[in-house]
């Protein structure tokens, strides 16, 4: 659900120790800038309601966090399954954002020319491009191995993909 000038990062997975930390799971890879996360909200009753944060840490797609007058684990298991929204100035951008890369072109450093990249899904396990290649889709994981570099002026992922990943899709 969207609301002004906050992101949705991700919801409150479960407690976390026995003094009102929570442990929140994020949806995608968001780093958040820290030293800006005074407070989170929590959509409670589709409305944003401002948690403030005593302190947070994190890796991961996962954040333990501990809230100001939260202090009991009952407290906490009231939270959970509520989903969580920051300010957009406390989310820390990179060059690019993954969807961005629609409309890039793959070439691969063994195969050559793959294709166009026609969408980007994101599964729990991370994003998979979507990339069209002879008529057929063929699902790329978005992971530091097959991703070799992006370069976004000429508008190419530069991949090593595994051996048979195309064939799987083509049949070749």
């Amino acid at each position: 659900m969207k609301h002004k000038g906050l992101v949705d990062i991700g919801f409150v997975k479960k407690t976390h120790g026995l003094k009102g930390e929570v442990k929140i799971h994020l949806l995608n890879e968001i780093k958040l800038n820290f030293k800006k996360l005074e407070s989170v909200y929590l959509i409670i009753l589709s409305k944003p309601v401002p948690f403030f944060v005593e302190r947070a840490t994190g890796s991961g797609n996962e954040l333990i966090v501990k809230f100001e007058d939260t202090n009991t684990l009952e407290q906490a298991q009231k939270l959970c399954r509520l989903t969580v929204c920051v300010h957009e100035d406390c989310i820390i951008k990179d060059k690019y954002d993954i969807y961005e890369l629609i409309g890039f072109h793959v070439q691969d450093m063994t195969l050559g020319s793959i294709g166009r990249i026609t969408d980007v899904q994101h599964l729990p396990a991370g994003h998979i491009l979507v990339v069209l290649h002879k008529n057929s889709e063929v699902l790329v994981p978005f992971s530091e191995p097959i991703i070799q570099n992006i370069n976004p002026i000429t508008r190419v992922v530069h991949t090593l993909l595994p051996d048979g990943l195309l064939s799987i899709y083509t049949g070749d």
